[in-house]
């Protein structure tokens, strides 16, 4: 541990072989990072039933819709820091981007996909395990017909109910696709 947060984390190893073994799970990862620095990096227990690998700093997990909340967050902080538009088409941040729908490819938001108001059929298992990358995943889009009436249809008017969708792979593309260099973020200071 960092000389400097030593205190802070003080039990943190003993509280986090108490929660794993309270919690009865396989294998467990956790990291505590300040300011791009990792101030305490660890892993407990094996990465699953199946496996004997044991559980590192490096393991991945599937979280599934935990990556929701930090999605909306990073979106959050890029719109509030000025860089993205809640309700910008996402034809705009990606000119490549495309629906099977074509008013749906020139009309989708943040703010639709945050809103799971897309249209898309099931898909949370394409991503699952897959070799393809964001960029490949959000090609196929185009592919995948709509389930429901189109949520953005020129009216505004849904006539069936949408169906509550996992689209935020695409959603964190979209912001990771803006070429907003790390540096350039840090640039730019907090308004007082």
């Amino acid at each position: 541990m960092k000389q400097t947060y030593t205190h802070a984390l003080h039990g943190i190893e003993t509280w986090l072989e108490d929660t794993f073994h309270e919690w009865k799970v396989p294998g467990l990862a956790v990291a505590f990072v300040n300011k791009e620095q990792v101030l305490y990096a660890s892993g407990l227990g094996v990465r699953s039933l199946d496996e004997c690998k044991a559980v590192t700093p490096e393991t991945q997990f599937a979280i599934g819709s935990a990556t929701k909340p930090f999605t909306t967050t990073l979106l959050s902080i890029l719109i509030e820091e000025g860089f993205l538009q809640w309700d910008t088409p996402i034809k705009e941040y990606i000119p490549s981007f495309q629906m099977f729908d074509p008013f749906a490819t020139e009309r989708m938001t943040l703010r639709d996909m945050a809103c799971h108001r897309s249209g898309l059929p099931r898909h949370e298992l394409v991503a699952y395990r897959s070799t393809l990358t964001r960029e490949e995943l959000v090609a196929r889009l185009r592919y995948l017909e709509p389930k429901y009436c189109s949520c953005l249809n020129s009216d505004a008017v849904v006539t069936k109910p949408a169906h509550h969708l996992p689209v935020f792979y695409l959603t964190a593309h979209v912001t990771s696709s803006l070429a907003i260099p790390t540096a350039m973020y840090r640039e730019k200071q907090p308004q007082t």
